[in-house]
């Protein structure tokens, strides 16, 4: 079933305040901090994968990492081996291309919209320049991310400021499409602080809403028209 061009409208004014993520991917078990996951994990109805971005439309499967303590929440990707992401801190079990170019993609299905993204430790990675992020929307599973426009994220694009929350303004404000199948997010391999590509962050959690079927958009019309016919019937005998 196609999703209905509505879905952004919707989405574009979604999304009260929110102290965490609606779904929140800090309290997949067992929601302890520095814990390797699985390749895959699925929370609320959304599915993360954990990849390697090899180029054009190819895509290694490799283990999430999860953290849960303060300014470091949600997801990051474990590429160099459990052992490694145990000890090494950040720029190992986060979302990093400090060693491989890793992606998490969020899949939330055909017949729901995002309404809210966040994201977490977005800081300035101990030099002068912001970690940078990279967020793509896409209906395929497996895009060429190097032919796909991303939005590029800072800590600056976070509502409220500090180094975690919601990109949501800054996503909407910048065309992303709210009704796509995969987000995906990386660490920004073009750049390079200080000459070192150290960008590191996590992905804390989103939000989605479930599209209704057409049928409850027709009796939705219905219902209208009946309580308009209703209403004009009565202010006439009055």
């Amino acid at each position: 079933m196609h999703k209905l061009s509505i879905a952004a409208a919707l989405a574009a004014v979604a999304g009260a305040a929110h102290a965490a993520p609606p779904i929140d991917f800090s309290s997949i078990p067992p929601g302890t901090n520095n814990t390797a996951l699985n390749a895959t994990e699925t929370l609320g109805g959304v599915t993360a994968d954990g990849l390697i971005y090899g180029g054009g439309t190819a895509f290694k499967s490799v283990i999430l990492w999860l953290r849960d303590q303060k300014n470091d929440h949600g997801l990051g990707v474990c590429s160099e081996g459990a052992d490694a992401c145990k000890t090494g801190g950040g720029d190992v079990n986060e979302l990093s291309n400090q060693k491989n170019d890793e992606v998490i993609r969020l899949t939330a299905g055909p017949l729901s919209i995002w309404t809210d993204v966040w994201v977490s430790s977005l800081d300035a990675g101990g030099s002068n320049d912001l970690e940078q992020g990279l967020v793509y929307w896409s209906n395929s599973a497996t895009p060429d991310l190097s032919v796909l426009k991303p939005i590029e994220i800072d800590m600056g694009d976070i509502t409220g400021g500090g180094v975690e929350g919601s990109i949501w303004k800054h996503l909407i404000a910048n065309g992303f499409d709210a009704t796509a199948d995969y987000i995906f997010f990386r660490a920004d391999p073009t750049n390079l602080e200080g000459g070192k590509a150290n960008n590191d962050y996590l992905v804390w959690g989103v939000g989605t809403k479930p599209i209704p079927e057409p049928g409850t958009y027709a009796l939705m019309g219905v219902g209208l028209a009946l309580t308009a016919f209703a209403f004009r019937r009565t202010a006439h005998q009055g």
